[in-house]
């Protein structure tokens, strides 16, 4: 990477999906000409709750009582001096010139909580990669890890493509998978994603775009889905319970609730805290605000809402 000429303006969030892969370039000697973070920097993808997408523009709106916490994508950029750059989600298209001024060949995007227009996307000699969380052209959109686990996915896999007009739609650079264990919370899995994105990065930034073969999305494999609504928290006992119970885990930060039958009667559940791959009543000792619930097959056993 020492030898690398690009300079590479990074957008990013303060979550293990954009400080690892800052912390990998800067490591590699990538020349980092700048780094964008949001002013007031929205949830995540899979950390978010579905409370905080709510609060987010009152709290941007609200005077702050007191100096918010340090950021810690932006802490991590000033500490190599490299410059930062608050984005305003609501206005990019006039942050463009500072993005700009900074002479980027290539903008790299991993988790930044806003569409980019065409004028940032225009604001590097060679445009911009974003860093998705999904097999596309599968699972576009802003929370693919949510709706990978409620699908049951097996594996996790982190895509690199050429950003276009269209979100989650441009040719693709290179695509890593990796299988994972059971019960993983979502900082686990992000964190998990950044080492997987940092092993994906790492031979396409010194090409691209160069010697980089780009593969087409087919669109008729694609699909998108949006932030999650309430009910699709919902589980379905006609999943395996290692299904809801993996479903449960990598989710729980977005703080819902999960309902789900048990026994005829429409049950919340909260935290899940095991599972058998067969109906196993004497899974855990009995206790009044523990739930055993059949799947098909196997039993998820969870705390109640």
């Amino acid at each position: 990477m020492a030898g690398n000429p690009a300079q590479v303006f990074f957008i990013g969030a303060g979550e293990p999906l954009s400080l690892l892969p800052l912390q990998a370039m800067i490591d590699w000697g990538c020349r980092v000409c700048g780094v964008g973070v949001a002013k007031y920097e929205a949830v995540g993808r899979g950390v978010a709750s579905i409370a905080a997408i709510a609060k987010v523009a009152a709290i941007a709106a609200a005077p702050a009582p007191m100096a918010p916490p340090p950021h810690p994508l932006r802490e991590l950029a000033r500490r190599h001096h490299i410059p930062v750059i608050a984005l305003r989600p609501g206005r990019l298209a006039a942050d463009a010139a500072a993005i700009r001024d900074c002479r980027a060949d290539i903008i790299l995007v991993s988790c930044f909580p806003a569409r980019l227009p065409d004028e940032v996307l225009a604001a590097a000699r060679y445009g911009a990669v974003n860093c998705h969380p999904a097999p596309l052209p599968r699972y576009r959109g802003p929370a693919p890890l949510f709706w990978q686990y409620r699908d049951g996915a097996e594996e996790l896999c982190m895509t690199a493509h050429k950003m276009t007009a269209q979100l989650d739609a441009g040719p693709i650079i290179a695509t890593r998978r990796m299988r994972t264990p059971d019960g993983l919370s979502a900082i686990e899995i992000n964190t998990l994603l950044a080492r997987l994105l940092c092993e994906t990065l790492r031979p396409v930034l010194p090409a691209y775009p160069h010697d980089t073969p780009l593969t087409p999305q087919d669109p008729a494999r694609a699909s998108y889905q949006s932030y999650p609504q309430t009910a699709d928290f919902t589980l379905d006992t006609d999943w395996s319970a290692r299904r809801a119970f993996n479903f449960m885990r990598a989710t729980e930060c977005y703080g819902v609730p999960y309902p789900c039958v048990v026994r005829g009667r429409r049950r919340a559940l909260r935290h899940a805290l095991a599972y058998s791959k067969h109906n196993d009543a004497a899974l855990l000792p009995r206790r009044k605000d523990v739930l055993r619930v059949n799947f098909t097959p196997g039993t998820l056993v969870a705390t109640a809402a």
